[in-house]
């Protein structure tokens, strides 16, 4: 499983506050950080993993608390950072973006008359975190410390700004308010920027919450995680590895704790933690090829981070390390058989021995309702508002709810009465139950309308069927939800307090207010949802009339700093959003 190299060369110390990256040929770089001393160490290190040998360049360039991403063709782009114990004078402000030059040993800053200033940071900025976007050739920097303000009142207020530069233009082409973050990481999938772990202004570990933002602004969508779901610190130090078969999956390794945490961007939840030893101390990881590598030194340290000699590394294919990647990418032949064998039985109702029966219906229930046994014979199920017919009998095996069903493992320990006549009602219409049921024989979930979804959904909570939640949560955060059915939604994520979810279906609702309208869809809504749709938004909104299109237009507006989602997750507003021209209505 391990496959395990010496180096051989000048080899590197790790550094506090240092940064790396890794090229597509396998060229590890490292530059900047300090020793115990205080020391910046002014050199640029580069180990060939080929062959396992070290080269240091002497550099005239000194940084700590900056960035490092590889950009291609051997270049590294260095953000950030502070140059020395004195700070860096406000002259030298253009220069902290550059870029170093692997092959010929140059450093460079882009062309100051390309920069668009608008968009370009105003104040230097240490303690952030980048990513890039590949496809688009997008490098966005997120939040970090102001270091021209180092007042004690203000050198640990985060900054919220996330900044964009482009590499095919060479300059900086937007900004906008994402969260007040420092030492954190950020990653890109699906046309979003994550955010993980650091610090807020209150120096308190930000390791239970996630955000995201769409790649070009926008609300904020934030998803808080109980302490048990993820066990790792999420400081900065760790780099956010991204399998290239998985991109979904963001792989982090904790060499403090010897552990390795994978969070899934499709479904927003951690998975299941894995504990990974190896010989010796290891503060570096990166993915490079589907394989992980882990950097340390030959025995174990006691301050890893700062002095520990980089003289071994190890190399291990991920999907023999992380079992979520090996569990997507090599399905098990004997728990499909299981599942298929199960689905036999209740397609055709061999040995049944329970009856649960639901609703003839095919909507959400109202609040208030009675339900009624249905005579036989009774083929218009149709009945006065606030009356619903039972449905008849889903056949089920008891053997099988006991096993995938803790809810009904609990009602018949009881011995409640569903125990004794082996029957049970659930209230909700049919074709949910149906599905419920089908995937606790099977554990599938199929792809259903998204109202159909959000049902299963609040099913998934009211019967505390966790992995349900995550495959429901997946399926609705990665469609297109019809603008017919986008306030039903976001009533029910709201209702089951999923945040992330409801966030985007807000911004859904927002952007596609205009044929909202048109559809006649708030006819059918309560009084009480349009009004708290409206009390999302801030004071000065208005309606704007485009002379060229005989159509009202929103204007899209920040929800107001007070409230209710503003205030619980963390949603960032923003000044200015352009208008488009199209027919819709936009808020």
């Amino acid at each position: 499983m391990f496959s395990t190299t010496y180096t051989h060369g000048d080899s590197a110390y790790s550094r506090d506050k240092s940064a790396f990256a890794v090229t597509d040929t396998g060229v590890y770089f490292q530059f900047g950080g300090f020793d115990s001393a205080g020391t910046i160490d002014t050199c640029v290190h580069l180990l060939d993993l080929s062959t396992g040998k070290w080269e240091t360049r002497e550099s005239t360039q000194q940084r700590e608390g900056h960035t490092a991403i590889f950009i291609g063709n051997n270049r590294m782009l260095i953000f950030g950072g502070l140059g020395d114990t004195e700070g860096i004078p406000e002259a030298d402000l253009d220069n902290q973006l550059i870029i170093y030059d692997i092959t010929d040993d140059s450093w460079y800053a882009p062309d100051q008359s390309l920069l668009n200033k608008e968009h370009a940071p105003k104040t230097f900025i240490a303690n952030h975190a980048a990513c890039l976007d590949p496809v688009n050739g997008l490098v966005y920097i997120s939040g970090g410390l102001d270091v021209m303000e180092c007042s004690e009142e203000t050198k640990y207020t985060p900054l919220v700004d996330m900044y964009v530069y482009s590499l095919s233009y060479g300059q900086w082409v937007a900004h906008f308010p994402f969260v007040g973050r420092f030492s954190h990481s950020i990653a890109c999938y699906d046309g979003r920027i994550w955010a993980f772990g650091g610090l807020d202004g209150n120096m308190a570990r930000q390791s239970r919450k996630v955000s995201s933002i769409d790649q070009s602004g926008g609300l904020v969508s934030s998803v808080q995680f109980d302490l048990e779901d993820i066990r790792v610190d999420l400081t900065g130090s760790e780099k956010i590895m991204q399998s290239p078969s998985q991109p979904h999956h963001f792989i982090f390794a904790d060499s403090e704790h010897a552990r390795i945490e994978v969070f899934s961007a499709r479904g927003c939840y951690w998975t299941e933690g894995y504990s990974f030893e190896v010989p010796f101390s290891w503060v570096q990881s990166f993915e490079l090829s589907n394989n992980l590598y882990l950097m340390g030194a030959g025995e174990r340290h006691p301050n890893p981070s700062i002095e520990a000699d980089l003289g071994y590394y190890v190399c291990v294919p991920l999907v023999d390390t992380v079992p979520a990647i090996s569990y997507m990418e090599s399905s098990s032949v004997p728990a499909q058989r299981l599942a298929q064998d199960f689905e036999s039985f209740f397609n055709h109702q061999q040995f049944v021995d329970f009856d649960i029966t639901a609703v003839e219906t095919g909507h959400r229930l109202p609040e208030t309702c009675s339900f009624l046994e249905k005579p036989l014979m009774v083929t218009d199920t149709e009945l006065e508002d606030g009356h619903y017919y039972k449905s008849d009998p889903i056949k089920c095996h008891k053997a099988i709810l006991l096993a995938r069903w803790p809810h009904f493992r609990t009602l018949l320990s009881a011995n409640m009465s569903e125990a004794v006549t082996a029957t049970m009602f659930i209230p909700e219409p049919k074709l949910w139950v149906s599905i419920f049921i089908r995937y606790l024989y099977t554990e599938k979930l199929e792809d259903h309308p998204p109202l159909v979804m959000a049902g299963i959904l609040s099913m998934s909570h009211i019967y505390s069927l966790p992995e349900l939640r995550q495959k429901c949560i997946q399926n609705l955060m990665t469609r297109n939800i019809g603008v017919e059915d986008l306030l039903e939604v976001w009533q029910v994520a709201d209702m089951l307090n999923e945040e992330s979810l409801r966030d985007r279906v807000l911004n859904n609702i927002f952007n596609s207010w205009g044929r909202i309208v048109k559809l006649g869809v708030l006819e059918h809504c309560d009084k009480e949802v349009i009004l708290q749709l409206f009390s999302l938004l801030n004071a000065e909104s208005r309606i704007l009339v485009n002379p060229h299109v005989a159509k009202s237009k929103f204007n899209r507006l920040p929800l107001r700093s007070g409230s209710p989602i503003s205030r619980k997750h963390s949603m960032s507003s923003f000044d200015e959003v352009p208008r488009t021209d199209d027919s819709d209505c936009r808020m």
